[in-house]
């Protein structure tokens, strides 16, 4: 296969000490029924705080998504009043931003990510 791999860099620039970065994801093997996350958190400059990866109880991929997530938001440093959110799920951005309430197995993932997130700017 012959193929021209191109790479682009990004550079992260948020103007406040009180900016973090977190990208975040989730998955689900249905074959084997496990799910895992993991994520990134940066601060102004775009150094890196922490990282995580780790087992999740989750169902679904969109699941896991939230999961991760809510992992992710639970490592904020104390300083941290603006979040950027970096997802490769939309449908996760949508309900995040929504008044949706979610299946009962998710009504708890929502409810404890509104309220991390309502004390910060996203």
């Amino acid at each position: 296969m012959d193929f021209d791999a191109r790479t682009a860099q990004c550079h992260l620039r948020l103007n406040s000490e009180s900016w973090v970065k977190l990208n975040s994801d989730g998955s689900f093997d249905r074959a084997q029924q496990t799910a895992a996350g993991g994520g990134l958190l940066r601060d102004h400059r775009g150094e890196l705080i922490t990282s995580y990866c780790l087992p999740l109880q989750a169902s679904s991929s969109f699941e896991a998504e939230f999961r991760s997530l809510l992992q992710g938001l639970l490592l904020l440093p104390q300083m941290a009043s603006h979040i950027w959110i970096e997802l490769d799920a939309a449908a996760v951005v949508t309900v995040i931003t929504s008044d949706a309430r979610g299946s009962g197995q998710l009504r708890e993932v929502f409810s404890r990510l509104r309220l991390i997130l309502r004390d910060c700017h996203v």
